[in-house]
């Protein structure tokens, strides 16, 4: 049974089978072994030859096709590391306003805006989407931070994130106090 990386590969043999048959058909010649219900199903050796991908490449290539992980997770491999260091999001999302929280998770989402600080100097913030097993919840990096979180949260990395809880506007976040990539 061809594995996913040869499914992949077989997906230009097929256009090239399918319009090579189509231009047959159009053109009016027809093979005395032509059958219309049968196609070639033959898979060339070097297509069989094709290893599979790593259990990375599958995960990427299904969250760029799909939008999501489907198989694995990235945090799968982390577990350990993500329970060294910091707790569930769901759990963190409970606590009150102002808690200190140390959470772990995935990166997406990632954001740079602009604020403005009292002295109307323009200012660089970094925002993203943290998530684990449990939920994902939004973390701030403001002014001060973002350099170092810029540099840290780019997508798809799994790191540690320590901040306060914000709960306003029925919003839950986080602003970022440190964080270190775990992978």
């Amino acid at each position: 049974m061809p594995n996913r990386a040869q499914h992949i590969a077989l997906i230009d043999l097929a256009f090239a089978r399918a319009a090579a048959k189509r231009k047959s058909k159009n053109v009016g010649q027809k093979s005395i072994f032509d059958d219309d219900d049968e196609f070639d199903r033959s898979v060339p050796s070097e297509i069989e030859a094709i290893p599979d991908w790593t259990p990375l490449q599958k995960m990427n290539a299904e969250k760029e096709v799909l939008g999501f992980y489907l198989t694995n997770s990235p945090l799968d491999y982390y577990e350990e590391k993500i329970t060294e260091n910091g707790g569930p999001i769901s759990l963190a999302k409970k606590s009150e306003d102002g808690f200190p929280v140390k959470i772990c998770g995935l990166v997406s989402n990632t954001r740079t805006c602009t604020i403005k600080s009292r002295t109307g100097q323009p200012n660089e913030c970094y925002s993203f989407t943290l998530t684990d097993k449990t939920a994902d919840i939004e973390c701030v990096a403001w002014p001060s931070q973002f350099q170092v979180v810029s540099s840290i949260a780019k997508p798809d990395s799994v790191v540690s994130v320590s901040g306060k809880l914000s709960k306003k506007d029925s919003r839950t976040s986080v602003f970022v106090n440190n964080l270190f990539d775990i992978a």
